[in-house]
């Protein structure tokens, strides 16, 4: 029967440290903390199989045991075993433990002791694994026969009932009367009817004391040892009872056994002595009571670790610090105290692990009072705290590392380095939490790797105890290694597969709403629109250059102001300018504009309301009309981390409900938000938006808007259906006949996006319209060459000669999605202005031709592995050099690790035991115990030639183990080698 009997110690707080990432992700929304919480779980669920594989394929074929024992003294026991790696056996007779330890792939060799005597016919062995990883344990219940095996007691001196019977030929133990009993001058020789005993007067006068001969010799003598039934103890009656046959034996006495008054037993030989004491029938020995605590014993049976898994978990709370560090903006100083403070901790405890000894008090002094240093330095520089925010990225932290570096001292055993191991994984999805960057998948691997290693590190027995599988992992470390990619390869395609069934977080918790604005410039005119250095500006015709802000300066885009002139032309950077956490690709809106004057747009005059952050209700904006009950409305959450100096302008998606930023925000009937102060690099910001979900049909089936548009609706979006006067009649021609035989506004908007698509050019380059001339129709018509805006007014001028109302919105493109750290990374290049249509039942839609920003309802992304999965696969078509030449690097830096681990250890063993692990390796394959002495090793070859040559070999590594005058020649070695090497060719 298998099945699973727990977790190893410390697995717990793994769960424990799961649960907590499951809350840190419902928190941030992170899809790197998804990641990792989707690898707990396949790691999970591979210890779970891999514990069921590898105790499923152990089979105990045989046991031995000698002929005989004695309770409580240990006996050596060994077992035929088949197991892919070490297991667990432990061996009960009677439902009592007898032996238990690790066996070697192939055998198991212990010490068994019996607590109860008897006879043992058959061993039940139960054995258990936890597999590679070491976490999840299985069982498995197996009986195997064995030779019977006699279990006596220990012979005590006790109070046991001795018959003693003389033998003579009539039986009569008196002489007959009359009988002389002794004589003067010596002793004549014994008559029948003399005593058995008399006094021999002539050696008692001489020497002044009686003295008694006795005719009878032992061997005359019978013995009957009767042994009670019923006693409080019988195996205490039964070692008496051995006590005294054991004695009569040695005196030649004729020994004869019984129960109570049972017919005796002769008892010839100590063989047939143990026989009786073991099997005779003495009455039941009393129950023992277990208490409650020893009836829960602990899964894993061995809790020391090596020194090995302690440094590989100290690397893994290395990496989650640094990653930590990195998120909060640490000093290059503060990484290195963190680095030195997890290795002096990996150090003292893994000498603890190698010597069993605790620190000194020197060592516990000096961490304790670096540790209350610390706490002191953290409140001292803590401050003024204002937000959840500002606690979870200052003291807070801090403080959880200080508390990780302590704990680093106390790692000593398995339990606690897997708690150690758990707490860096908290670390690390709190780290994931906050950091966006595109190293983020990077740091993922490295520290998964780390991570792996220890876990594997923990698993299994903390000392390989055979010298054969010593041999053998040294002679075939390819095939380890390949098993160890394969599996590390099935893990991350069986990661890929559950991330198939996990959507793309929505976004954080609405409590926690990220936000983070420090040091910001106050904006000088209420309500305005201000540039990264808190200037306000009309931009568009500065200097009458018409050239863009110069690159770098994102919030310098001629968009983000309260006019923009459609001649400006130029180009942008293309460093990244912010990173919006979200689920989907939207256009990441900054400014609306409604009045257009032919060749410059206008914002509305009206500065909105002042509402007081850092939680801010929006109102609807106008146009923002209430969605039919049968399109579905969800929730969208944006967070914006701002990587460079940006003006006071709070990007959102359309529909803003709720903006969490450390400032005050002017919300706008227009739908722009400004905030009271710029937005400095470093910031970050959460808008929460109703995302309507429209699709083709939603917005085809509303028809021809102009036609369901009455005279409020004209009048409220008066703005937005205004046509300058400078709108030439070929522009009105054009978007008449292109949308001639238009059944819906949707699909005048695709013909006019075709016509843009096949007739005009996107071009930076642009020249620039003539004084007086109107921008649309010489971009249509002229030049039709011309960029965003250029684009966006012609359309939107062409919906309003049809009665639709429209207007230019700008801010920015989705960006790049960065599939691993779940963000949007938005380049000032992105920078971009495209048309807003209003449709009555819901509200704003965007429209472009040159963004491919999908319809809402086609945006959903379907899972966070299909993403992981486009981005590994894109990666790779991309850099297939650099992927090539990351893989050689691990497979050469594993390679160098193995074989300077293969030096070290020939090193210690020497040329000769190096010798000698070859030797038992090859027998070992072909069936010799690890174990056996080298002849035994040698008779592993059966072939005349082989034999003998493994007869050789072994005779002189028993020289060099054995003979003091043994001398080292190197022609005998190599010699010695070659015939190895023979021997080699011949084992399959």
């Amino acid at each position: 029967m298998t099945r699973p009997v727990g977790v190893s110690a410390g697995g717990l707080g793994l769960v424990l440290a799961w649960l907590g990432g499951a809350a840190i992700a419902q928190l941030t929304g992170s899809t790197p903390v998804v990641l990792v919480l989707a690898a707990g779980f396949v790691l999970f669920l591979a210890a779970l199989v891999d514990g069921a594989v590898s105790i499923r394929g152990t089979t105990v074929h045989a046991v031995s045991l000698p002929h005989s024992s004695t309770q409580h003294e240990p006996v050596t026991i060994t077992g035929d075993v088949v197991a892919p790696r070490p297991v667990w056996l432990e061996l009960f007779a009677d439902d009592h433990q007898i032996a238990a330890g690790w066996t070697t792939k192939s055998e198991f060799v212990g010490d068994a002791t019996f607590e109860r005597r008897g006879t043992v016919g058959h061993i039940e062995v139960r054995a258990r694994s936890a597999g590679l990883l070491g976490l999840v344990w299985w069982g498995r219940r197996l009986t195997v026969a064995v030779e019977r095996h006699l279990v006596a007691p220990v012979a005590l001196h006790g109070d046991i009932t001795i018959e003693r019977i003389g033998i003579a030929s009539d039986g009569d133990l008196a002489g007959a009367a009359g009988a002389v009993s002794g004589e003067i001058d010596g002793i004549r020789p014994w008559r029948d009817g003399d005593s058995e005993k008399f006094v021999h007067w002539a050696s008692s006068v001489r020497s002044g004391e009686l003295m008694v001969h006795d005719r009878r010799q032992n061997a005359d003598q019978r013995w009957v040892v009767r042994a009670r039934s019923g006693t409080a103890i019988p195996d205490e009656e039964a070692g008496a009872a051995r006590w005294a046959i054991e004695q009569g034996l040695r005196s030649s006495v004729s020994v004869m056994a019984a129960v109570d008054a049972g017919e005796p037993v002769a008892i010839d030989s100590v063989d047939t002595a143990l026989e009786w004491v073991s099997t005779a029938d003495l009455g039941a020995m009393p129950q023992t009571h277990r208490s409650w605590r020893s009836r829960f014993q602990r899964v894993e049976p061995d809790s020391t670790a090596t020194a090995e898994s302690r440094w590989w978990s100290a690397a893994a709370t290395t990496l989650s610090l640094l990653m930590l560090g990195g998120a909060l903006g640490y000093s290059p100083l503060a990484d290195l105290a963190v680095v030195l403070g997890v290795a002096a901790g990996a150090a003292v405890s893994a000498r603890s692990l190698v010597t069993g000894e605790q620190a000194s008090a020197l060592v516990r002094g000096l961490v304790g009072v670096g540790a209350l240093v610390g706490f002191a330095l953290v409140v001292a520089a803590s401050g003024r705290l204002d937000g959840t925010l500002a606690l979870l990225r200052g003291p807070l932290p801090q403080v959880l590392v200080i508390l990780i570096l302590l704990h680093g001292f106390e790692c000593r055993d398995r339990r606690t380095i897997r708690v150690s191991l758990g707490i860096s994984a908290v670390v690390l999805m709190y780290a994931s939490g906050l950091r966006v960057d595109g190293s983020i998948g990077w740091w993922l691997l490295a520290w998964g790797v780390t991570f792996g290693v220890a876990m594997a590190k923990l698993a299994g027995p903390t000392e390989q105890a055979r010298a054969g599988d010593r041999a053998r992992s040294i002679r075939t470390p390819m095939r380890g290694w390949a098993t160890r990619f394969a599996g590390l390869g099935g893990g991350v395609l069986a990661t890929i597969a559950v991330l198939t069934i996990v959507p793309v977080p929505s976004g954080p918790a609405r409590l926690t709403l990220p936000t983070l604005i420090e040091d910001a410039s106050p904006v000088g005119a209420v309500g305005a629109i201000a540039g990264p250095d808190g200037e306000v500006r009309d931009a568009g015709n500065e200097g009458g250059d018409g050239d863009r802000a110069p690159a770098g300066q994102a919030g310098g885009y001629t968009g983000f102001a309260q006019s923009m002139d459609t001649s400006v032309r130029g180009s942008l950077g293309d460093q990244i300018v912010m990173r919006v956490r979200a689920p989907e690709p939207d256009f990441w809106r900054g400014q609306t504009f409604s009045r257009f004057d032919g060749r410059r747009w206008y914002a509305d005059e009206d500065i909105g309301t002042l509402r007081q952050g850092p939680n801010i209700d929006i109102p609807p904006a106008l146009g923002d009309t209430p969605v039919a009950d049968d399109i579905d409305v969800d929730r969208f959450v944006q967070t914006y981390f701002v990587e460079t100096d940006m003006p006071n302008v709070i990007f959102h998606a359309a529909r803003p409900r709720q903006v969490v930023a450390e400032a005050d925000v002017w919300t706008r009937a227009d739908g722009a938000l400004r905030a009271n102060t710029v937005i400095p690099e470093g910031s970050i910001y959460t808008v929460v938006s109703d995302r309507v979900r429209v699709d083709e049909m939603v917005l085809a089936g509303q028809g021809l808007i102009q036609d369901r548009l009455n005279d409020l609706g004209r009048q409220v979006l008066g703005a937005a259906l205004e046509v300058p006067a400078t709108t030439t009649p070929q522009t009105v021609a054009l978007a008449d006949r292109l949308a001639s035989g238009q059944t819906s506004t949707y699909d005048v908007v695709r013909a006019y996006e075709t016509w843009l698509a096949e007739n005009v050019e996107y071009d930076l380059n642009a020249p620039r319209p003539d004084e007086g001339d109107d921008a649309v129709d010489d971009f249509l018509f002229d030049t039709k060459r011309g960029f965003c805006e250029q684009i966006a007014s012609s359309l939107t001028i062409m919906l309003r000669t049809q009665g639709v109302p429209a207007r230019v919105a700008t801010g920015y493109a989705s960006g790049t999605r960065d599939e691993v750290a779940g963000v949007f990374e938005v380049r000032a290049s992105d920078a971009h202005a495209w048309v807003e249509v209003w449709f009555p039942e819901t509200g704003w839609q965007a429209f472009d031709p040159t963004a491919s920003v999908p319809l809402s309802a086609n945006a959903q992304i379907g899972s966070v592995g299909a993403d992981l999965l486009a981005a590994v696969s894109a990666y790779v078509g991309n850099h297939p050099l650099k992927v090539l030449g990351i893989g050689f690097l691990a497979f050469g830096a594993m390679a160098a690790l193995r074989l300077g681990r293969v030096s070290i250890a020939r090193k210690r063993r020497g040329r000769w035991g190096t010798l000698q692990d070859r030797f038992a390796a090859l027998a070992g394959r072909r069936g010799a115990a690890a174990t056996a002495a080298n002849p035994a090793l040698a008779a592993a070859w059966t072939g005349a030639d082989d034999e003998s040559v493994a007869r050789l070999v072994a005779d002189r590594l028993d020289r060099v183990a054995f003979d003091p005058e043994f001398a080292d020649e190197d022609d005998v070695f190599d010699d010695t080698r070659h015939l190895v090497a023979s021997l080699r060719r011949s084992t399959p």
